[in-house]
């Protein structure tokens, strides 16, 4: 395995591109700038083969091949940003106001540009090939960038991929991968519930919409609660409710709800989607009203290989030490569309700490007061470096 002191020449380069990175965050599918500096830094590394634009996107895939023949590995960065105003202190805040890098998207792209640079100058230890994704739109919008990348056609010889996400919550220099269990799926569903308006002071002359929308959610915690084996990880919440138009004296005519389903095992999926359909359907009957009810499959879920994710601790355990690098059941009913890559070949996500609460990184992602530790920057390509070589040495 490559040691610390071998990448300490890229460390200076791999946190200039974060910082330059960083001013120009970018929305899903709109990564414009930030594709084309990738392009120009791939050309430089001289990479063997460079694909822009992937599917019609702002996606990007490169290889570098080794001395000696052997498998295909995958290494995968996100690059969009959030539509959120930083707040931060940085000097290098960013220059689009309205946009920022809060999910550390910006740090993913630095870290596997260093590991190419690096492996671009060290063919000679590569046993096989390695390509790299640099991934438009992992926050949406649907179907994320993930499903473009996977189907364009130039990962069909992937025999593992391997993925990586920058962690606030963990400090710098300690890594936790989930065994199988990574995040969740990320499917959401509408509601409409239809009623018949009224007079607020007469609700037996109405059918009353709100009542029958109270009962449903209420009713669908129980599937949760009550239907679903507990070792089975589910989550069902609303995000939106809205019916009426504000007056205090009208029954309205119908609601319309929202909500987010995040599982990790699709019949799990299944079940509740067909229980929360029956009891919609069976309460509306009830209250004599009528709901229409539609379920948007989004993100699969992340489960790693459980080989993969062994592998993955091997490679870093050398690097971090065994008290820093944590093999557990991780699961976070998060949502990440590196799930996609999974279907196709084995492979393990994993979490890169990056707090430090000693220089102020400690927001949460998605927060406009989020930062990161630049220390753990070349420690990400570290890592990336590692798991590439490992798997392609004992495969």
């Amino acid at each position: 395995m490559i040691k610390v002191s071998e990448l300490s020449f890229l460390e200076e380069e791999v946190v200039d591109n974060y910082k330059f990175l960083h001013t120009i965050p970018e929305l899903g599918f709109q990564e414009y700038k930030t594709a084309e500096f990738i392009e120009k830094q791939l050309k430089s590394y001289g990479v063997d083969e460079l694909h822009t634009g992937v599917n019609n996107t702002t996606g990007i895939i490169c290889s570098i091949t080794g001395a000696t023949p052997g498998k295909t590995v995958l290494l995968r960065a996100d690059m969009d940003a959030l539509p959120l105003r930083e707040s931060t202190d940085v000097d290098f805040r960013s220059q689009r106001d309205g946009f920022m890098h809060a999910c550390g998207h910006d740090g993913h792209v630095a870290m596997l540009l260093g590991a190419v640079k690096f492996l671009a100058e060290n063919r000679e230890i590569i046993k096989g090939r390695v390509k790299f994704v640099f991934q438009p739109a992992e926050e949406g919008p649907h179907p994320g960038g993930a499903h473009f990348m996977a189907e364009s056609g130039l990962l069909d010889d992937v025999d593992a991929a391997f993925g990586l996400h920058l962690n606030t919550c963990s400090p710098t220099g300690s890594v936790g991968i989930p065994r199988r269990e990574c995040t969740a799926s990320t499917d959401s569903f509408s509601m409409k519930v239809i009623g018949k308006g009224g007079h607020g002071a007469a609700p037996y002359l109405a059918v009353d919409p709100i009542v029958l929308t109270s009962n449903i959610i209420s009713s669908y915690q129980s599937i949760i609660s009550r239907e679903i084996d507990p070792r089975s990880t589910a989550v069902l919440s609303f995000g939106t409710i809205q019916g009426g138009d504000g007056a205090s004296n009208i029954i309205p005519n119908e609601v319309f709800l929202n909500g987010t389903l995040r599982t990790f095992d699709d019949e799990v999926k299944r079940f509740i989607v067909k229980r929360m359909e029956e009891v919609a359907q069976s309460l509306a009957s009830a209250h004599r009203g009528r709901v229409e009810f539609k379920v948007i499959e989004g993100y699969f879920p992340t489960i790693n290989d459980e080989r993969m994710a062994l592998l993955v601790r091997d490679a870093l355990l050398p690097l971090l030490g065994e008290e820093n690098v944590d093999l557990a059941d991780l699961a976070n009913t998060g949502g990440e569309d590196f799930g996609r890559y999974l279907q196709d070949s084995p492979g393990a996500f994993y979490w890169l700490g990056c707090r430090n609460e000693e220089k102020g990184c400690t927001y949460m992602m998605h927060n406009p007061n989020m930062k990161i530790d630049l220390d753990a920057l070349i420690l990400g390509t570290q890592c990336h470096v590692n798991v590439a070589l490992k798997f392609l040495m004992e495969e």
